[in-house]
């Protein structure tokens, strides 16, 4: 499992380092004012993280090589895992919630794609659901009103 975090690890950091110098080609600039943020600052930011997430991946693995941890990679060990049905519906659910963005709005599709996330990973707390529809709420007060992002609203169909 190691060396497989490693590749893993050294992928992610490449994709990160290629996310970082491709981002200020393709964000238009919108403002120069020195107090506001650019546009490319958020995708910047998730690929400095995204490569700080998987230098600590491969440090991790080369830690766990180091003291002798290794794990067999072979198909043998590995047996089928029953998680799988969940991965592919999750995978499914996020194709389905990036398409209804722009038809319904960021609100409606992110409640919907939450509670049936929760549902599916079978949340067994009924609390879980007003905590996920409050930090939607936060999310988009923060994005819309703090930041000045403009969410996707309600589609045309609506009115």
């Amino acid at each position: 499992m190691n060396k497989t975090n490693r590749i893993v690890a050294a992928v992610c950091f490449l994709a990160g380092l290629v996310l970082y110098h491709i981002v200020p080609y393709q964000v238009s600039l919108v403002s120069t004012s020195p107090v506001t943020l650019a546009a490319s600052f958020f995708p910047r930011f998730i690929a400095i993280l995204m490569m700080g997430a998987s230098a600590a991946l491969f440090l991790q693995a080369q830690v766990a090589i180091a003291r002798g941890y290794e794990v067999d990679d072979s198909p043998a060990s590995n047996p089928p895992r029953r998680g799988e049905a969940k991965a592919a519906a999750v995978f499914v659910m996020i194709v389905v919630y990036s398409i209804l963005m722009d038809r319904i709005g960021f609100i409606l599709s992110s409640l919907l794609f939450g509670f049936s996330l929760l549902a599916v990973l079978k949340a067994g707390k009924w609390w879980h659901y007003p905590i996920y529809a409050a930090c939607v709420g936060v999310i988009y007060y923060v994005f819309r009103y703090l930041l000045y992002v403009h969410l996707p609203a309600l589609g045309v169909w609506f009115l």
